[in-house]
């Protein structure tokens, strides 16, 4: 039997669509955190007044 040879990419686009996906979930998860950071820090310099 000869070996099969590839004849479509078809998994080459899932494949891309796949990484393409996740690069953008790890960005935005990266961009998420350091907004969380920043909105904490600046939150908690708010003086209302309140003493602890």
């Amino acid at each position: 039997m000869p070996p099969r040879k590839a004849t479509s990419d078809a998994g080459s686009a899932t494949t891309e669509w796949v990484l393409t996906i996740m690069v953008a979930i790890t960005i935005a998860t990266v961009v998420g955190a350091i907004l969380v950071g920043e909105f904490t820090t600046a939150a908690e310099s708010i003086d209302l007044g309140v003493n602890r």
